[in-house]
């Protein structure tokens, strides 16, 4: 529709253009928000990542179409500009293709020696395990989806009512199979074991995710870690 428009409208395009150059040039203008949209994915700022995509489909725009223009066009002044205008293009899109290519500069960092009156390791690492052994068990409804939380959930929980507060989602509500009104309380405990208290309890409250996608296994190391410790 728009080279039909651009076809019929402009004049001076149907003298010095045929219809399969104009639709060659607009086509390959056409993947710019492609490049756009590629590189704000990439980039950290979207305003950079719009200049660079824009950059980038100009460019390639200008290579295709301008080695077209220069095999098709009978002028020898056209062929010229046309040339010209492909080489520009060609040079942009191999500059900036570099760009996201490279694997960026060796710089030389200037690193402070810690002085030796210091320890260089005050206390154990944190991250380690420790010596405690651990197991885990689950608590839930006894009808959740998910096993762990369902049938074989070591502790039974009432479920919650918060209607007044929250309203699911009808695709929420067929996927588990209740409503805002009947909320399951369901968890994940580690805990050491062979060992008499009392313990200190440490809660991770997490929501950062998919509701449809279990997320026990990126806490699993951190429950183990505390349990064991």
């Amino acid at each position: 529709m728009v080279i039909n428009f651009i076809w019929s409208k402009c004049f001076f395009i149907r003298q010095q253009l045929s219809s399969s150059i104009v639709s060659l040039f607009i086509g390959s203008f056409i993947i710019c928000p492609l490049f756009m949209l590629k590189t704000a994915m990439i980039s950290d700022s979207e305003f950079v990542g719009f200049l660079l995509g824009f950059a980038l489909s100009l460019g390639f725009t200008l290579f295709i179409g301008g080695i077209t223009a220069t095999i098709l066009y009978r002028s020898k002044l056209l062929k010229i500009i046309s040339c010209l205008l492909s080489v520009v293009g060609c040079i942009g899109v191999i500059l900036i293709l570099w760009f996201y290519l490279i694997d960026g500069y060796n710089i030389k960092i200037d690193v402070m020696i810690p002085s030796e009156r210091f320890p260089h390791n005050i206390t154990n690492d944190p991250s380690l395990n420790g010596n405690y052994s651990y197991s885990f068990l689950t608590y839930g409804s006894g009808f959740d989806e998910r096993i762990d939380y369902g049938i074989k959930a070591s502790i039974k929980t009432p479920t919650i009512d918060l209607s007044s507060i929250i309203k699911l989602s009808s695709f929420n509500q067929k996927v588990f199979k209740y409503n805002e009104s009947a909320l399951p309380l369901n968890g994940r405990i580690w805990y050491p074991i062979n060992n008499t208290g009392p313990y200190p309890i440490v809660l991770m409250v997490h929501g950062n995710h998919l509701s449809t996608v279990p997320s026990e296994a990126g806490y699993e190391y951190l429950g183990k870690m505390l349990a064991s410790q």
